[in-house]
């Protein structure tokens, strides 16, 4: 038996229209996606169960699946963090959140509410964004100082893990001495040989 792969870029609204129409037209067995897609929903209408569909590292309810439990990984960083000993704690996620990162905040979110400890919320666009506290303007100096500083963050991606590490650096917040910083991903990493973890 034969078998053709086809390829395609799903970055735009009129290609993923166009593939998915010639797919299709072509009649293939069955479709994977590779990541998450922008207009996930209008493809699920498109293809509307006519052939086999599978997502790799992503979810959508009219698909199969291969991916992360993301609420898991949540729960096992702040399982993690507070048998660590630390009570106030933060989550670290962009101004637009992706379902990745929200079900990530849902499982961290449950097991520490369950610890009765502190959680807060940072939206930081890193490297360069504003940092929002609970959705007002803050400092990192603000955050990771006082007798009432945060002293766990998990950050919704190794990215912004890197990036908090710098932030604590520049303000000579020792990790994991002073602050435990914890991402969740599998990007590739661009820590320099300064960085202790």
């Amino acid at each position: 038996t034969a078998y053709e792969i086809t390829y395609g870029d799903w970055s735009s609204d009129v290609c993923s229209s166009d593939l998915i129409a010639t797919m299709l037209e072509n009649r293939v067995s069955g479709i994977v996606f590779l990541s998450y897609l922008d207009q996930a929903a209008e493809i699920g209408r498109r293809i509307d169960g006519q052939v086999a569909t599978m997502f790799i590292a992503a979810t959508e309810p009219w698909s199969d699946s291969v991916a992360v439990d993301e609420r898991r990984g949540g729960e096992l960083v702040a399982r993690h963090l507070l048998d660590l000993g630390h009570r106030h704690l933060a989550f670290v996620g962009p101004t637009h959140p992706d379902a990745a990162d929200r079900e990530r905040l849902e499982g961290f979110r449950r097991l520490v509410d369950d610890a009765d400890a502190t959680l807060r919320l940072i939206t930081w666009d890193s490297p360069e964004g504003k940092v929002r506290l609970d959705g007002v303007s803050a400092s990192w100096r603000s955050i990771l100082s006082g007798p009432d500083r945060t002293t766990a963050i998990f950050a919704s991606n190794d990215f912004t893990a890197i990036d908090t590490l710098d932030v604590a650096d520049a303000l000579d917040v020792r990790v994991p001495e002073d602050l435990s910083i914890v991402g969740l991903d599998r990007k590739s990493t661009r820590l320099n040989s300064s960085h202790r973890t």
